[in-house]
């Protein structure tokens, strides 16, 4: 009968001998090699009738080696599923003490294997406490922003229309092509894409000056990381180059531009028609309400961007408070990164370990605070996570009959349903965080927050 033998070699490393006998497999090898035997057309032998001796010879070490590495498998799979006590870390490996194994059927007995595996270690999470200071950031909305927003709306609400002399104003809506560059001419498979430009965003003076000299589709050279001042290199990769947001592509500075089209909105009159159109009818009823009620949206998506600030922030002083407790099996893992994926060399997986380390040693902290808190998904709070990143993506009031019959077609997208389910429980896992360690609000102003934010994605590269 096979068995698995385990062996704690310190508190991170173990070893794992299985044995599969000759008992346990003997019936499994003859029953393949007849099913080979079967479906056999081999030349000067009719179909099935090939001997089963010539088949054991030519044929036998490869059916042998199937069916040892499947009750391997089943072996290895079982005996971790079955282990509760221990949380083992990537997955088992051969041993560099493994023998060289022989699957000659005619000399096979019992076989042997040996495989090295890592352990998490057991700790307590250290810092949920109010002695555990984190920073977080609030809104400081100025009456300039907020004036500045209700143009903006006033803008997009109204009627674009072209721009025929090509005089441009602050208003207006530019639509733009790019094409990246290499020594000065268009680099061969190189981005380019469209994208459009409001020249009253937080555009960095220089390229705006150089922007307004141009004409339509005259080109000129320009570095896209440089036209707004607020917008952090991943907007830049998105919006302005068109790039997805997993997309690591190195690209460089030197981009050609065109102006495709001007157009100016025209503004429509502050009344009650433009207040339903805008807000849904009769939510606001006067230019006062209307303001109060950007007021509240702007803070909520300031909000929503100070969140990723300050999970990053709490994750940063939990990890830095948990780091010498979390000792990881580095010779371990390093091995088997390099063994799970052919892409991986040792020298890669080097230059990325300490990254990777950080990642794991968070995702123990992280699920130990969901096994402890139960923190779990409802329906409920997956259809209003649904809502809202559909309102938040369409940007103006929607019929909550279509917004049902969207979140009805997306909670049956499995893949869209674990995504938004795993995004809930993170947040969770950030709030408990939250509601055991002691905030300090701190207020900043938007072009603040995206200077931070600019901050986190440079060490995050």
């Amino acid at each position: 009968m096979s068995k698995v033998v385990k062996e704690d070699l310190d508190q991170l490393n173990a070893s794992l001998t299985i044995v599969i006998d000759k008992d346990s497999y003997s019936g499994r090898f003859d029953s393949a090699l007849k099913n080979y035997k079967h479906r056999a057309q081999l030349k000067g032998f009719r179909k099935g009738k090939t001997p089963e001796s010539f088949l054991k010879k030519a044929y036998g070490p490869a059916i042998l080696s199937d069916v040892i590495n499947d009750m391997l498998q089943d072996e290895l799979n079982n005996f971790l599923r079955q282990d509760k006590d221990t949380n083992y870390l990537g997955h088992p490996i051969a041993s560099p003490e493994q023998a060289p194994v022989s699957f000659d059927p005619d000399q096979a007995g019992d076989f042997e294997f040996k495989f090295d595996i890592g352990k998490a270690p057991e700790f307590e999470i250290k810092g949920l406490a109010t002695s555990t200071k984190v920073e977080r950031y609030e809104a400081a909305i100025t009456k300039e922003e907020l004036e500045k927003d209700f143009m903006g709306i006033r803008r997009r609400m109204g009627k674009l229309e072209d721009v025929e002399d090509g005089v441009m104003q602050d208003e207006d809506l530019l639509s733009l092509h790019l094409h990246e560059l290499e020594n000065g001419e268009h680099k061969e498979g190189g981005i380019h894409h469209h994208f459009q430009l409001r020249l009253d965003e937080e555009l960095d003076k220089k390229f705006k000056k150089e922007l307004m000299k141009r004409k339509v589709g005259e080109a000129f050279t320009f570095n896209p990381f440089a036209i707004n001042t607020e917008a952090n290199a991943g907007f830049v990769r998105r919006y302005y180059l068109g790039l997805e947001e997993e997309s690591d592509r190195e690209i460089g500075t030197e981009f050609e531009g065109r102006i495709e089209r001007i157009r100016r909105a025209e503004l429509p009159p502050v009344d009650q028609a433009f207040f339903d159109s805008y807000f849904g009818e009769g939510v606001v009823t006067s230019e006062e309400e209307a303001k109060e009620r950007i007021r509240q949206e702007l803070e909520q998506y300031f909000n929503r961007r100070a969140d990723g600030l300050f999970f990053q922030a709490l994750r940063e002083k939990i990890l830095e408070l948990n780091r010498e407790q979390l000792p990881l099996p580095d010779a371990f893992l390093k091995r088997w990164l390099v063994a799970s994926d052919e892409k991986n060399t040792p020298e890669q997986v080097e230059k990325s370990y300490d990254r990777f380390a950080e990642s794991l040693r968070w995702s123990l902290i992280r699920n130990k605070l969901i096994r402890e808190n139960e923190l779990a998904v409802t329906e409920e709070e997956l259809r209003n996570e649904f809502a809202n990143r559909i309102r938040q993506s369409v940007g103006y009031q929607l019929d909550e009959t279509v917004i049902n019959s969207t979140i009805d077609r997306l909670m049956g997208d499995e893949n869209q349903v674990e995504k938004v389910a795993e995004d809930i429980v993170e947040e969770k896992v950030y709030k408990t965080i939250e509601a055991a360690v002691g905030v300090k609000k701190k207020a900043i102003t938007f072009k603040e927050l995206s200077e931070k934010e600019m901050e986190l994605y440079e060490t995050q590269k």
